[in-house]
């Protein structure tokens, strides 16, 4: 019952991400600064974008992290699944950033003060930015959390839609620092 009530969730809020994102194919004009490439694609350089951070002045580029691994996380207050998945990310982040990994999380559809909440109850460590409808697209973010992995040259390696488990994010992260 329990793995239907999982199923269950994930599935309300992938319907509730499509529904109030409004995805559709193709780019907008609000997806931020991107550069080519226009969308992402594993084995492939990840495309840049610049967006404001969630509760601090400023904005952040994507390409700011060159040279390190980059851990890019879509995630949104409302969703179980991807709180479930912040503990872990948040422990990853401080286990490794002094090897030279970085995470970057990516808020989408959120209420602001929901989002303080979360970052404050979990601890969160890294920097977060608030999402948008066409980076989203460009991200291929059909269900959260989604979590890509970069190396150091800037190419994704990996794709995770869905909550996972340390042990899966790790295991991409050493791999990479080491190369």
């Amino acid at each position: 019952m329990q793995k239907r009530s999982v199923v269950a969730t994930k599935a309300i809020a992938l319907l509730l991400l499509t529904g109030t994102l409004g995805f559709a194919p193709g780019c907008s004009k609000d997806q931020g600064q991107a550069s080519t490439p226009t969308e992402v694609r594993i084995n492939a350089p990840a495309p840049n974008f610049t967006l404001s951070y969630h509760g601090a002045p400023g904005q952040m580029s994507l390409n700011e992290l060159r040279g390190k691994v980059v851990m890019v996380n879509f995630w949104a207050s409302w969703c179980p699944a991807c709180r479930s998945e912040l503990p872990d990310i948040a422990s990853l982040y401080r286990d490794y950033k002094d090897r030279g990994f970085e995470v970057l999380g990516v808020i989408v559809n959120s209420r602001p003060e929901e989002v303080d909440r979360i970052i404050n109850e979990f601890q969160i460590p890294y920097r977060s930015v608030a999402g948008n409808d066409g980076m989203a697209r460009m991200w291929h973010v059909s269900g959260i959390p989604t979590t890509y992995v970069i190396d150091r040259e800037g190419v994704v390696r990996a794709q995770y839609i869905g909550a996972r488990q340390r042990s899966t994010f790790e295991r991409d992260i050493v791999r990479l620092l080491a190369d």
